[in-house]
């Protein structure tokens, strides 16, 4: 049954190329494709606009009930995993994709533990923890899979290994104005990150970075920095 609705699907949809049986049809059906423009694409329907706005207006307004604060057209997609919601403070025209990992520990009313600057954009699957303070300035892109966590469990003792104790180590993080994390960077306790930087994918963390510098590797270095009079990203020599 559901070949035979294929068969039918592809022979009958005005947006599909029609099979030919004689001659190169594999050819034939790229020239065909190659034809289709976006323009010729059906429009979203006002029904679909209007039901993925509810949606949105939903959602926020059973977020705003979770978190500390969360402001206009921010929006935060399902799944999400969201813990202690009351010290989280979301900004303006904030976007956090689906299935990201939000975590603020020992939350109170009044107490913001993570903060999120206006405009910014966070990943899949990125991952947010905090139990003492972690700030998110504005416009901040944090990729797919990043961690920034202002806390590690304390492992010092190894008679009293970290999985048996409830003890943890923290400073609090800072990540300035534009900063640019890239896919699976990761953020440790006590850094700070200045203004307009960019953290390479799949580096870690470890110490300060410098305002418009890039930092790669684990751990990670500055590599460039940005001339402002040459306006140029330019190597720094060790």
């Amino acid at each position: 049954m559901y070949c035979c609705r294929w068969w039918q699907i592809m022979h009958t949809h005005p947006f599909l190329p029609t099979i030919e049986r004689d001659g190169d049809a594999a050819a034939a059906a790229q020239r065909r494709v190659e034809h289709i423009t976006a323009a010729e694409l059906p429009p979203a329907s006002l029904l679909s606009r209007a039901a993925r706005r509810g949606r949105r207006a939903v959602s926020h307004w059973l977020w705003r009930r979770r978190l500390g604060a969360l402001g206009p057209k921010s929006y935060i997609d399902w799944p999400a995993y969201v813990v202690g919601g009351r010290s989280i403070a979301v900004g303006v025209q904030v976007s956090v994709w689906h299935h990201a990992r939000l975590e603020a520990f020992n939350a109170q009313p009044g107490v913001i533990r993570i903060s999120i600057g206006d405009l910014t954009s966070i990943q899949p699957y990125a991952h947010i923890g905090a139990a003492e303070s972690v700030r998110i300035g504005r416009g901040v892109s944090i990729a797919s899979s990043a961690y920034i966590s202002d806390h590690d469990h304390d492992w010092c003792d190894p008679g009293e290994p970290a999985v048996l104790n409830e003890r943890l180590r923290t400073a609090a993080v800072e990540i300035g104005d534009f900063v640019w994390l890239g896919e699976r960077a990761i953020v440790l306790k006590g850094v700070t990150i200045g203004a307009y930087s960019v953290i390479g994918a799949g580096s870690v963390v470890t110490r300060d970075v410098p305002p418009y510098t890039l930092a790669v590797g684990a751990p990670a270095r500055v590599i460039r920095c940005y001339d402002h009079e040459r306006r140029l990203w330019t190597p720094v020599t060790q």
